[in-house]
């Protein structure tokens, strides 16, 4: 991809890391490291070599960075899930200074096309759609969202990113197991959903076993310790029936405005619960 940054030529290249020995896995683990504020949201250097290429029965890992000749100014961590056809993914993040070079959009779309590619070699059509976790502007403690002013994006600013590209609210508290025996959950997240199968879309109601059937590998890798009383604790909150998926901001008078969770009709007061 060709593009222009004060006035300078770049050809900003994807490509995917199959080598956990790739010096390129070092500068993403930096970009992440610099990028979130919390640590507690930041798979470790080592986790992100593991990752890179891994292939396993229940699902594969797929890490593409963006390099500006030999620098990583962006990169993209995500699962394929063959048992729900569904991505998951963790981060994606580009460099502050490359912003607005269409690097984020290059990598959404070449996440979706591996994630397609995935789901064609397990005999489906094409991949139902895709799993991230976004912070909460509400709930998330206000030194992280003004430390992420700086590094990253305005927490409402990412929605509206999200938004536009197609990405709903999963209708249910979400919570994030430790990323390592050194962290703690996370309970500020939401668990966001772009569905690419066309009945989902239209219905916006998601089958709970698409959830369970994607975070159980995922979790598993992340949380090997935790995973289990995590995944206990989520399938007893999602029951049988199908999740609703709610707009991130609505529209009044041609101008987006965050939506707000109405918290009364929602499952985590059913449930009683009060994660994101």
């Amino acid at each position: 991809m060709a593009q222009r940054m004060g006035g300078r030529a770049l050809a900003i290249r994807i490509e995917e890391i199959t080598d956990p020995a790739h010096p390129a896995l070092g500068g993403l683990a930096h970009l992440l490291r610099t990028t979130f504020a919390d640590p507690n949201l930041v798979l470790s250097e080592a986790q992100v070599r593991a990752g890179a290429g891994r292939r396993e029965a229940d699902r594969t890992v797929h890490v593409l960075v963006a390099l500006d000749g030999d620098a990583v100014v962006g990169g993209v961590f995500f699962n394929y899930v063959p048992a729900s056809h569904c991505g998951f993914s963790e981060y994606l993040v580009v460099d502050r200074a490359y912003r607005r070079a269409g690097i984020g959009r290059a990598l959404v779309e070449a996440r979706r096309a591996t994630l397609d590619r995935q789901a064609r070699a397990h005999g489906a059509p094409g991949a139902r759609g895709v799993f991230i976790e976004v912070e909460s502007p509400e709930r998330t403690p206000a030194e992280f969202l003004e430390r992420e002013r700086q590094t990253a994006l305005d927490a409402w600013d990412r929605l509206r990113v999200f938004h536009r590209l197609g990405f709903l609210r999963v209708d249910i508290t979400y919570r994030q197991p430790p990323l390592g025996p050194d962290k703690d959950p996370v309970d500020y997240l939401d668990l966001l959903f772009c569905p690419w199968d066309e009945t989902v879309r239209r219905q916006r109601l998601l089958p709970p076993r698409w959830i369970i059937d994607t975070v159980r590998p995922v979790w598993r890798a992340m949380s090997p310790h935790r995973h289990q009383e995590f995944l206990e604790w989520l399938e007893g909150l999602l029951g049988p029936d199908p999740i609703r998926l709610v707009p991130l901001l609505s529209s009044s008078d041609g101008e987006d405005k965050e939506w707000q969770s109405t918290r009364e009709t929602s499952r985590e007061t059913a449930a009683g619960n009060s994660w994101s």
